[in-house]
C-alpha cells in the first residue's frame, strides 16, 4: 500500500468524520429538546481523567466537551479511511465502522467510571444511543463514498441502507414526539421530519 494511498483515504475519512459528527450532534440536539435533557459532561470529565486537568468552571466546561465531542467525532473518520484501504466495501465497511464506534463509547465510558456498565441502562437509553451511532456511521459512510466517487455521486447500493437508518431515526422521534411536551417544539420538529419524508 503507498503512502499516498493511505494519507488520502485518511484524509477524506477525517472529512467524512467531521459531518458524521455535525450529524450527531443535530440529532441529538432534537432528542435532547424533545427529552428536556442537559448537555452532557461526560465528554469533558473523560478528558479531565486522561490529561488530569479541571475546567475552572461549568462555562469552561462546556466548551471543553465541545471540543472533545467534535474531535473525537471527527478523528474517528480515520478508522473509515483505513477500512477502504484494508478493501471492505459498503455497507460492510459502515456497519464494521459503526460497530466499532458504538462498541468503543459503551466500553469506555463504564472502564472510566463515568456512567454504569451498558447492562444496567434503561432499554430506552440503549436504543437512542444505538441510532445516534447508527445516524453517525451512516453520515460518514455516505460522505466518504461520496468524496470517493464526487465526478457520479454515491453508489447506488449506498442508498438502501441509508434510507433505512434515516427511517429508524425518523419512527423514533416521533414516537418521543407523542410524549407531553412543548408545543411549539413538537409542532418544528413534526414539520422537520414531514419535509425530510418529501425529499426522499
Amino acid at each position: 500500500m503507498k503512502l499516498g494511498t493511505l494519507a488520502c483515504a485518511v484524509g477524506k475519512g477525517l472529512v467524512a468524520g467531521l459531518a458524521g459528527t455535525a450529524a450527531i450532534t443535530l440529532s441529538q440536539a432534537v432528542e435532547k429538546r424533545l427529552r428536556h435533557r442537559e448537555d452532557s459532561p461526560t465528554p469533558a470529565r473523560a478528558f479531565q481523567k486522561l490529561v488530569g486537568m479541571q475546567p475552572v468552571d461549568l462555562e469552561a466546561e462546556s466548551r471543553v466537551s465541545n471540543l472533545v465531542h467534535w474531535g473525537y467525532g471527527t478523528g474517528w473518520g480515520a478508522f473509515r479511511g483505513a477500512l477502504a484501504t484494508l478493501g471492505v466495501p459498503e455497507p460492510a465497511a459502515s456497519v464494521l465502522f459503526g460497530s466499532a464506534v458504538q462498541g468503543a463509547a459503551f466500553a469506555m465510558v463504564p472502564a472510566m467510571k463515568l456512567a454504569p456498565p451498558v447492562t444496567e441502562w434503561p432499554a430506552e437509553d440503549i436504543a437512542i444511543e444505538v441510532l445516534h451511532h447508527a445516524w453517525y456511521a451512516a453520515v460518514v459512510g455516505l460522505t466518504y463514498e461520496w468524496l470517493s466517487h464526487e465526478q457520479e455521486g454515491p453508489p447506488a447500493s449506498s442508498w438502501p441502507w441509508i434510507l433505512a437508518l434515516v427511517a429508524a431515526w425518523q419512527a423514533r422521534t416521533r414516537a418521543m414526539v407523542r410524549r407531553p411536551m412543548i408545543s411549539h417544539a413538537r409542532h418544528d420538529v413534526v414539520r422537520m421530519l414531514d419535509r425530510l419524508e418529501a425529499t426522499l
